[in-house]
C-alpha cells in the first residue's frame, strides 16, 4: 500500500474545498448579475435623462464600488485553491485571512494619461497564483493534484476588465451615448486588443501551453491559427485576475491604475476630442455672459459653463427663445465608414429658423448613430463663434426688451 504524503489532501478535504469553491462561484455569478443590472440602469438613465447629474454619478459610482468589494470577497476560495496543495487546508489561520480593498478611484482620462511607453507590468504577489495564471488547462494532467490552470483567474479578470473599462469611460465621456460607450469598451477588452498587450509584455513566453498550440504537429498547426488570439486574450484576463487575487488589499487599485494608463493610448482620439468639446463648450457659453462694451450681463447664470451639458443643450441655451427653432435634419450618409470597425456613418445637419433666418444650416455632424451625429452637428455650430455670437446677441437683446 502506497503511503500518502502528509501534504497531500485527502478525499474529505478535496470535497470540502470543492463545496467552498462552488459557493464562491455562486457568489461571483450573483455579483456578475448585479453588475449587468447596473449597466442596464446606466443604459436606462442615458435614454431618459438629458445629462448626468452629480447625484446620479455619485450613486452609480457607489454601487460599482460596492460590487468591487463583493467581487474581492469572493476571491478568497480562488486564491486558496490556486496555491497548489495548500488550497485544501481544513482550518484557516489568521494569516490566511484576505483583507478587502475599501475603495478604488475611477478618475477620468486626460491627455496626460496618453503615453507612448507601456506602463510597468504589476507584480503578481503570490507564486502559486502566478503559476496558475500561466498554466493552460490542457497541461494539467491530474485535476486532483492541486495544480491549477488559469481558467478561474481568466473568468475573474474578465469581470474586472469590464468593470474597470466601464467606470473609466463613464467618468471621461459624460455625454456619450450608451451605444457609443459600449463600442469604446469593446475596443479595450476584445480578444485582439488583449492579445496585442499579452505579446507586448511577453506574457505568452511564460505560458505553459499544449504542444499543438506551439505547432509541434500537423493537426496543431490549424488549431494554432484559430485559437492563438483567444488564448492570448485569456492569458491577459488571467493575469489581471491574478493581480487582484494575489493582493486583495491593494490588487484592485494596482490593476485599475495600470489598465487606465495602458488603455489611454487606445482611446487617444476620443480623449482629445472630449477635452476639445469641453473647452469649446466652456468658451462658447462663457462668451454669452460677456459683452465687449457692457461687461458681464444678467444672462450669464442661465448659461453658465457646464462640461456635462450636451452640445444640443448648449446650443439651445445660446439661441432659442419662444418663436426660435432648431431642427436636426437627416442628410444622405457619407461614403466613408468608421475607421475603427468599418461600420456605416450617419450625417445630420442642425438648421435655424428665426432671428431673420429660414432654414439656415449651422453645422453638420457625422457619427455611428443619428443621435451622436446630431450632437456632432451642434458641436460644429458651437465652434462657429462668429455665427453664434451674432445670434446670441440677438437673443440677449430680445430678453432685455422683454423685461
Amino acid at each position: 500500500m502506497v503511503k500518502r504524503s502528509h501534504c497531500e489532501p485527502d478525499g474529505g478535504s478535496l470535497k470540502r474545498a470543492k463545496v467552498e469553491g462552488d459557493n464562491q462561484i455562486k457568489d461571483l455569478l450573483q455579483c456578475w448579475e448585479d453588475l449587468n443590472a447596473s449597466m442596464g440602469t446606466l443604459k436606462d438613465s442615458a435614454q431618459t435623462l438629458s445629462s448626468p447629474t452629480l447625484a446620479a454619478d455619485t450613486a452609480f459610482c457607489d454601487r460599482l464600488v460596492s460590487l468591487s468589494e463583493r467581487l474581492l470577497k469572493s476571491t478568497q476560495a480562488l486564491a486558496s485553491q490556486s496555491r497548489g496543495g495548500d488550497h485544501a487546508k481544513t482550518t484557516t489561520s489568521s494569516d490566511d485571512t484576505i483583507a478587502v480593498s475599501s475603495h478604488v478611484s475611477y478618475t477620468k482620462w486626460t491627455s496626460a494619461d496618453i503615453q507612448n511607453d507601456l506602463p510597468p507590468l504589476p507584480e503578481i504577489k503570490d507564486a502559486s497564483i502566478e503559476n496558475a495564471a500561466f498554466t493552460h488547462s490542457s497541461v494539467v494532467c491530474n485535476k486532483s493534484s492541486g495544480i491549477q490552470s488559469y481558467d478561474r483567474l481568466e473568468w475573474l479578470g474578465d469581470a474586472y476588465l469590464e468593470l474597470f473599462s466601464t467606470c473609466f469611460i463613464y467618468q471621461t465621456f459624460p455625454v456619450m451615448s450608451h451605444g457609443a460607450s459600449s463600442q469604446l469598451r469593446e475596443m479595450l477588452i476584445r480578444n485582439d486588443s488583449l492579445a496585442q498587450w499579452t505579446q507586448a509584455y511577453g506574457l505568452e513566453k511564460k505560458a505553459r501551453l499544449p504542444p499543438e498550440f506551439l505547432g509541434l504537429n500537423h493537426s496543431g498547426q490549424a488549431m494554432m491559427e484559430k485559437t492563438r488570439t483567444k488564448i492570448y486574450g485569456d492569458l491577459f484576463e488571467a493575469y489581471v485576475g491574478a493581480i487582484i487575487a494575489s493582493d486583495p488589499v491593494h490588487g484592485t487599485d494596482r490593476a485599475a491604475t495600470w489598465l487606465k494608463s495602458l488603455w489611454a493610448p487606445k482611446l487617444k482620439r476620443e480623449i482629445k476630442a472630449e477635452e476639445k468639446r469641453q473647452r469649446c463648450l466652456v468658451a462658447s457659453t462663457a462668451s454669452l455672459g460677456t459683452n465687449s462694451t457692457q461687461g458681464p450681463t444678467e444672462n450669464c447664470a442661465a448659461v453658465a459653463p457646464n462640461p456635462n451639458r450636451t452640445p444640443k443643450e448648449a446650443l439651445a441655451a445660446m439661441l432659442v427663445v419662444k418663436g426660435i427653432k432648431l431642427t436636426y435634419v437627416d442628410l444622405p450618409p457619407p461614403k466613408k465608414k468608421d475607421k475603427n470597425n468599418n461600420l456605416p456613418l450617419f450625417a445630420v445637419a442642425v438648421v435655424l429658423d428665426g432671428w431673420g433666418e429660414s432654414g439656415l444650416q449651422l453645422g453638420v455632424g457625422t457619427a455611428k448613430s443619428k443621435s451622436e451625429a446630431g450632437q456632432a452637428a451642434a458641436q460644429r455650430a458651437l465652434q462657429n463663434k462668429k455665427l453664434i455670437t451674432k445670434y446670441s446677441e440677438l437673443k440677449r437683446a430680445s430678453l432685455s426688451t422683454s423685461t
